[in-house]
């Protein structure tokens, strides 16, 4: 039998070495009141703590690291512990467990609910460390909870109802946890790990990584430490996914465990920190139920939101399978501060699961399993599941699960990554970061660049300005001129506001293709489809003489890029663009249309030889075939199909083109198999082609 010191005083505080969960304050009410009346004690059986050394010692480095072992017990307010009526109505109940010989011990809870009001504490006997208080806010729909280690072979907890009214409490202790090694920053002094080869994440080779350390956090599982990551989802909402390693949670229940953020050292020499910013509770969402054959992974969603003074960052991903160059490793090793180590070659295939790395600065230990693995852009391309490195055999490798392994490794959602991380099915073959702690921008309306509230000319002027350079654009404007969304700021954003401002512009034949022609020191053009607008990125001493185009068409440059575009809604299909004096070299040409749809146009500064109808392709087809020809000179073209009646089928040109050489598909897929004649004519010039329709 235990009694409480009577001379703890009110104004104890948690132990600031002592992984703190969310927690509200105050103290316990046993305390508090000064009851040092006698407390059941419930002794747990003795353990055999060599064979776990034993075992620990021939553990994988790149394993997790155990510093307890679990005693299964069912231990209730109902079955065990003592109960005392208070004199301001309350109830409080409390218990110590007692593991004898044990450097730690810690609770699970396999039935936890707390009504409104009802305060628990967990504390060592002699009130040197206080966990709680635990309210009705740590309550989960699952109804488990775990306590973190009291750093003595005994603890107190203690439940007070301050309305006396109990019974629908539910406090159901179902394991003990006998700590048997020293946990890192509770009960050990920490130089003594790990390795001097690590690097502390706050030296300066960690500064490019300052949002990816802040991704990293410590698990402890039921006696079991490791290491693992937010990660970002394609919806970028915040969503709490944390990959780890398979092997750190198997034959475990990830609603116990605790993650702990930004436990590490405030100087690059440091041997600890701050252990007072932490959660309780996991989901398991998708894992690979194997270690060796598998990427070895788990995807947990954490079930308390974290808060924001916590200043998390969502890891990026990618899927991709190339071999990962200079890749990064952040990760707690021991279970210790969090460290960061560098390969300054690329990884390597170890499998078709995992990834090998060797180490150049700095390495992992037991306690590092399941964390992230960063290629040089700063994504996610694996979890840490086996190896052997050391600060003693440094270049020993360690295996990372492939992280486009994981995506779509097994036949349903518990066991891929994809179902979680891209909800929305987009397919993304990557993600960057996601940063909940930086303000959303402004909200910016696309095509307001000047963010007067009005979509206008002046905004077009404007445009065109940032692409020729002579505008200097904030942030904002950027945003607002990229008004077809592709992420660039071209010609085809100008006919996106174009579009804005007239709102009924005729939707006239789209672009299928664009030919661009520079002889005799004029430029023309011409195209199947209707042509909205050309950006043309050029190069020599040149100056435009004459403007060749209609009225309500502008030319304007800068000497290196030349925009042509009209604010009135008409479109082109061929003509001359200008003449101009000097040299010019056109290097490409983007041509769109009133659809917002743009492609590249083919260029060519001679004139063909002959007028030809070249060989279709493919021919047979079934159902689309390209027909190709070649003018040389300026005429009206008109490029029909015929069936094997005489009777005309297809229309696909018929408009007036400078020389040059076209090309045109043909969608045959609503004409019956047979025999058809493609009929080209320009001017008296008059050629045909069978094509055979094969369905």
């Amino acid at each position: 039998m235990t009694k409480l010191l009577s001379a703890v005083a009110c104004a104890l505080v948690l132990v600031s070495g002592i992984s703190a969960q969310i927690s509200y304050g105050g103290n316990p009410y046993g305390i508090t009141h000064n009851m040092s009346t006698d407390v059941q004690e419930i002794t747990m059986p003795s353990v055999d703590i060599e064979p776990l050394l034993a075992e620990d010692a021939e553990a994988d480095n790149g394993g997790p690291f155990r510093f307890g072992i679990e005693i299964p017990v069912t231990i209730t307010m109902r079955n065990a512990g003592t109960w005392s009526d208070l004199s301001d109505d309350g109830k409080l109940w409390r218990l110590q467990i007692t593991s004898l010989e044990a450097l730690s011990v810690s609770l699970t809870f396999d039935d936890f609910y707390l009504p409104l009001g009802g305060q628990l504490f967990v504390y060592s006997p002699d009130g040197s460390t206080i966990l709680g208080s635990y309210t009705s806010e740590n309550n989960k729909e699952y109804r488990k909870f775990s306590t973190q280690p009291i750093p003595q072979e005994s603890l107190i907890i203690e439940y007070y109802q301050p309305d006396g009214k109990a019974d629908d409490t539910a406090i159901s202790i179902g394991s003990v946890i006998h700590g048997y090694r020293n946990v890192p920053g509770v009960n050990e002094i920490e130089e003594t790990r790990p390795g001097a080869c690590q690097n502390n994440v706050v030296c300066p080779e960690g500064d490019p990584w300052a949002s990816e350390i802040r991704s990293v956090a410590r698990t402890l599982t039921q006696g079991w430490l490791c290491s693992g990551s937010l990660l970002n989802n394609t919806s970028e909402d915040g969503t709490q996914y944390f990959l780890t390693a398979y092997h750190c949670v198997e034959g475990l229940n990830t609603n116990y465990t605790t993650f702990l953020w930004n436990y590490q050292s405030s100087s690059c020499t440091g041997t600890s920190g701050p252990q007072n910013q932490s959660v309780t509770g996991g989901v398991l969402r998708a894992s690979s139920q194997d270690i060796y054959s598998s990427p070895d992974f788990a995807l947990l969603q954490i079930s308390t939101t974290l808060p924001t003074t916590y200043n998390v960052y969502y890891s990026g991903w990618t899927r991709s399978t190339s071999y990962p160059q200079q890749p990064v490793g952040i990760h707690h090793p021991d279970g210790a501060i969090k460290k960061i180590s560098f390969d300054y070659d690329a990884a390597y295939g170890y499998n078709t699961w995992k990834w090998n790395i060797s180490w150049d600065d700095g390495t992992t230990e037991p306690g590092s399993s399941g964390s992230p693995l960063y290629d040089s852009d700063h994504r996610v391309v694996g979890d840490l599941s086996t190896g052997c490195s050391e600060c003693s055999n440094q270049f020993c490798p360690d295996q990372y699960g492939k992280f486009s392994r994981a995506w779509d490794y097994g036949s349903s959602a518990n066991m891929r990554l994809a179902d979680w991380l891209d909800p929305a099915g987009s397919d993304a073959m990557f993600i960057d970061g996601y940063d909940p702690n930086v303000p959303d921008p402004d909200p910016v309306t696309l095509g307001d660049v000047n963010s007067d509230e009005l979509i206008n000319v002046q905004d077009i002027i404007l445009v065109v300005g940032i692409i020729l350079g002579t505008v200097e654009a904030d942030e904002t404007m950027l945003a607002a001129s990229d008004a077809n969304e592709d992420g660039i700021i071209n010609v085809l954003d100008i006919i996106s506001i174009v579009g804005m401002i007239l709102g009924n512009v005729a939707r006239l034949e789209t672009l299928d293709s664009a030919v661009l022609l520079d002889h005799d020191s004029t430029l023309s053009f011409s195209a199947s489809g209707a042509v909205a607008g050309i950006q043309l990125e050029v190069s020599g001493d040149f100056e435009i003489q004459s403007n060749a185009l209609p009225s309500g068409w502008q030319i304007t440059e800068n000497g290196q890029t030349i925009l042509i575009f009209n604010t009135e809604g008409s479109s082109l299909t061929s003509g001359a663009l200008f003449e101009y004096s000097g040299d010019l070299t056109v290097g490409s040409a983007l041509a769109g249309d009133w659809t917002g749809r743009g492609i590249l146009m083919d260029y060519s500064t001679e004139l063909p030889s002959n007028f030809i109808l070249h060989p279709s392709y493919p021919n047979p087809f079934n159902p689309v075939t390209t027909l190709y020809y070649s003018m040389n000179t300026d005429a009206v073209v008109s490029l029909s199909v015929y069936d094997v009646t005489g009777r005309m089928v297809s229309q696909l040109v018929d408009q007036f083109q400078v020389a040059g050489e076209y090309n045109i598909q043909w969608n045959a897929s609503s004409f019956p198999s047979g025999l058809y004649l493609a009929k080209l004519t320009a001017g008296d010039q008059i050629v045909t082609q069978k094509l055979v329709l094969m369905k």
